[in-house]
């Protein structure tokens, strides 16, 4: 698909897991030098780096142990953080520029499904998450989401913000979730796990958001994603790059299908594309796929 014609590029959006931290075993998860590199060569250029991912708020921040970015598009844009700078540019603290959280109906809906055994998740509050549900479901997701902080759900403070349910469901089940809430939409990124959030939500939602707040056009930005959930953002970017290991339904929507992530796949794009200069990373991918709890 041939890319469309761009000004400079003024601001980059990034998935997380499969796009700027190939899959593996936990532990062993880390951002590739080269694409540190492609980073560090779009702030030399004065390009706004944000991350635009399913993870909540400190999990999203976990990026910044190998690079610092300057805003967090967290739980599929239903709480989007911008960096504050002083006249030096120096950082001072951050600011919401977009907050969504669950509607207070859907809310108790989703809580009463946890709460009855019928299925299990995590519950996703802007600065915390949990999984809950009933012991003997707890126990099916145990191997899956070990690493996650389990609760009660009655536990659970209902009278705070929820901004998004990650659901351990087969695809069938979000037919049902979605009948029986009347302002939530699902987003699947893997046939195991779905996210459900506010209606008027997702990726698209958050970048346009950034696009208000920044002054910037669409055709400004690029992006770079490999999940479902990441379609939108891929359309919405000026230029939209999936990663060599995105699937072909993902790859379809993009205008640049590059490397896999492990395989230099955002430093081939930017080279390729014309937007940072350097040589091609010629590397073999270690063919890790897959999807983890946060997205």
């Amino acid at each position: 698909m041939e890319t469309k014609e761009k000004p400079r590029v003024k601001a980059a959006f990034f998935d997380i897991d499969g796009t700027l931290i190939p899959f593996g075993p936990k532990g062993q998860r880390f951002v590739p030098n080269d694409t540190v590199a492609a980073l560090m060569a779009l702030r030399t250029q004065g390009v706004k780096l944000i991350v635009c991912t399913g993870r909540f708020v400190r999990f999203a921040k976990m990026v910044e142990e190998h690079f610092p970015m300057d805003g967090y598009a967290t739980l599929n844009g239903q709480y989007c953080l911008l960096n504050t700078e002083d006249a030096d540019g120096v950082v001072i603290g951050e600011e919401v520029v977009r907050e969504v959280p669950v509607n207070e109906e859907d809310k108790a809906t989703m809580l009463d499904l946890l709460r009855n055994g019928k299925i299990v998740g995590i519950v996703n509050f802007s600065d915390e998450l949990f999984v809950t549900g009933t012991p003997e479901r707890l126990e099916e997701v145990e191997d899956r989401w070990i690493m996650t902080p389990h609760k009660a759900i009655e536990e659970i403070d209902a009278n705070r913000p929820i901004y998004q349910f990650v659901l351990n469901a087969a695809p069938e089940e979000d037919e049902r979730v979605q009948a029986l809430t009347k302002h939530l939409i699902t987003q699947r990124w893997e046939p195991t796990a779905v996210d459900i959030i506010q209606e008027g939500g997702g990726k698209r939602r958050a970048m346009e958001a950034y696009f208000e707040r920044l002054g910037i056009q669409p055709e400004e930005t690029i992006a770079f994603g490999d999940g479902a959930n990441d379609i939108p953002m891929l359309e919405t970017a000026g230029i939209g790059v999936a990663m060599g290991n995105a699937s072909d339904e993902v790859k379809a929507h993009a205008d640049f299908v590059s490397d896999a992530c492990d395989a230099g796949g955002i430093w081939n794009a930017l080279v390729a594309l014309g937007v940072i200069e350097g040589a091609r990373v010629e590397r073999e991918s270690a063919g890790q796929t897959g999807a983890s709890a946060v997205s």
